[in-house]
């Protein structure tokens, strides 16, 4: 109301960055016997476990045997993560990606210092786990009313938002103009 008293056009976006769901917090994934903590530093994130390798020379043989122990998660090596995750070497200035990804498997989560866990989560694939997928509302003049759009990766807001401010850029951005194309107005 008080937006609508100052007799500006504005447009709303109102966007969450991810859902939330309940995992199996009780039958939890442990440490992989493959991994010789004497050997890696191990960043445990829930749903995800990094490995950084104190010895390069150990990175390959942990990995294959990972890949044959892997059982409610995936293994992937820093430099063969899925583009889709967003999550690689080339993203990595700060060197925080480990040299070993460990992946849970919905609704699998790793608890391997054995604490209480939260009931509500978020990270997992939004592809694959329907609850991931963001909150996403938008109106105003720029707009098409009444118009219902299908899941979509939430860089694409980004694109939206220049074009509806009628901003330029020339860098590259993960987003694609999808979505403008189906919400804005010609």
């Amino acid at each position: 109301k008080a937006v609508d008293k100052t007799g500006l056009k504005v447009n709303y976006i109102f966007v969450s960055d991810h859902g939330m769901t309940t995992p199996d917090i009780v039958n939890t994934l442990k440490l992989p016997a493959a991994i010789d903590t004497s050997k890696y530093i191990i960043g445990d994130h829930g749903l995800m476990i990094d490995l950084y390798a104190r010895n390069p020379d150990d990175i390959r043989k942990t990995y294959r045997q990972l890949k044959k122990e892997a059982k409610d998660y995936k293994v992937f090596l820093r430099v063969n993560i899925p583009k889709r995750y967003h999550y690689s070497k080339s993203d990595d200035r700060y060197r925080r990606i480990g040299d070993i990804i460990l992946i849970s498997n919905y609704p699998k989560v790793f608890n391997i210092r054995n604490s209480k866990l939260d009931p509500g989560w978020h990270g997992f694939d939004p592809r694959v786990v329907k609850d991931m997928q963001a909150t996403f509302y938008a109106w105003g003049p720029a707009f098409k009313t009444n118009t219902q759009v299908s899941s979509f990766p939430n860089v694409d807001i980004f694109p939206l938002v220049a074009e509806i401010l009628g901003l330029k850029y020339t860098f590259k951005v993960d987003g694609t103009r999808h979505l403008a194309k189906k919400v804005l107005k010609k």
